[in-house]
């Protein structure tokens, strides 16, 4: 789960017994059916007081017990604070628990890592950090790693004379840069445009380099159709000889203008990700 309170490492931990599913959505007719269905058998009426709702289910699927994330309307009901919120999302999971057979668990030793791609796929690394310090939902940075296809490979192409490349063409890449706990219709980017420039930037020993620049483009679909903006700054590596891409870094910098409606002015989310390639 981006940024959220679900990320925390003991909320995490309370949930090893579960199968953790989530639906993203503005109203129930928009609810596929097994969503439907638990959302009906529940039968919340009033009693929601937001805009998020986390269902156990048995085993068998069968309808257990519901809870939502914070006591109140919002996260302001628990000061806005991390800690707090996991705590609470712990202490509700752990009480529904108490009501269900929990499986036999072991204990296995874990490390943390980089997610990679497949085994001879070629592909980018996309980790991102968020500066926002009202929402705990941004401390949590996000990795996410995206294959390679021939798009991208043909966009980044070595050429010896400038040229310039639509930025839709790394869509797949940059589609991943964006805020976690967006929580109005998908809450994800829908479209990415900009020029950017690559240019040949000399050679050593046995490579070849470029570098790509430009401003970046994109809007999301939150229900108002959010534009932001921001640079990204890349070294593109090449084989000597060769025409095609081996190596790619580059660093994104922007802002994200959150809309408030408790405020006059947006929320300033800034955003920083680093893009590499993968394997490297």
């Amino acid at each position: 789960m981006r940024g959220s309170s679900l990320s925390d490492r003991s909320v995490a931990k309370s949930l090893e017994p579960f199968i953790v599913c989530v639906w993203n959505g503005a109203n129930r007719r928009e609810m596929p059916p097994e969503v439907r269905d638990v959302w009906d058998t529940a039968d919340l009426g009033r009693m929601v007081k937001n805009n998020i709702v986390l269902f156990v289910l048995d085993r068998s699927g069968k309808f257990v017990d519901w809870f939502q994330p914070f006591p109140g309307k919002n996260p302001s009901s628990l000061g806005f604070s991390q800690r707090r919120q996991a705590e609470y999302i712990r202490s509700q999971v752990e009480r529904v628990k108490k009501r269900l057979p929990m499986p036999r668990q072991v204990e296995a030793k874990t490390e943390l890592t980089l997610p990679e791609l497949e085994k001879g796929k070629k592909g980018v690394r996309v980790m991102l950090s968020l500066d926002c310090p009202r929402m705990s939902s941004y401390k949590a940075p996000v990795v996410e790693v995206v294959e390679t296809t021939t798009k991208e490979a043909k966009a980044l192409a070595y050429s010896v004379e400038p040229r310039t490349i639509d930025a839709a063409s790394l869509g797949r890449w940059l589609k991943q840069i964006y805020p976690p706990a967006i929580m109005v219709r998908s809450g994800q980017v829908t479209s990415v445009s900009g020029a950017l420039r690559l240019t040949a930037a000399g050679k050593k020993g046995k490579r070849r380099y470029a570098t790509l620049t430009g401003d970046v483009r994109m809007t999301m679909d939150d229900g108002q159709g959010t534009t932001f903006t921001g640079t990204l700054e890349a070294v593109v590596t090449y084989a000597a000889g060769s025409d095609a891409m081996e190596g790619f870094r580059g660093v994104y910098v922007g802002m994200y203008p959150k809309p408030d409606r408790h405020r006059r002015r947006p929320q300033e989310i800034g955003l920083r990700a680093v893009i590499e390639s993968l394997p490297k």
